[in-house]
């Protein structure tokens, strides 16, 4: 069940709201980042399109507006998205570092 509305709420509703239409149209018709007339969208980071340039493309244009600006209260919300998001990623890369019994192994 939990699959079922994770599927729905990421694939189905951006589907739903048009913002499926706008990020691939973003990506394969215009080029260029949502809202700037003439900016063109950077499609080469590291020189391997599919699958890495092409998820690094997508998300650039995902999180695009939440970063540059143009709509402060999304701006806030991405920033209260990376201060919940950052100290997990810290916690498991210290704890990565921590010399004991692994508890995720088998005997």
């Amino acid at each position: 069940m939990l699959a079922l509305l994770g599927t729905y709420g990421t694939w189905i509703r951006s589907l739903l709201n048009g913002t499926l239409h706008h990020l691939f149209r973003a990506l394969h018709i215009t080029g260029t980042l949502p809202g700037t007339a003439s900016t063109p969208l950077k499609t080469t980071f590291t020189g391997i399109y599919w699958p890495i340039d092409y998820l690094l493309d997508v998300l650039v244009l995902f999180f695009y507006q939440a970063v540059d600006g143009s709509h402060p209260g999304t701006s806030l919300f991405g920033l209260y998205f990376a201060t919940q998001y950052v100290p997990v990623i810290v916690s498991l890369y210290v704890d990565g570092f921590r010399a004991g019994k692994v508890s995720w192994t088998r005997k």
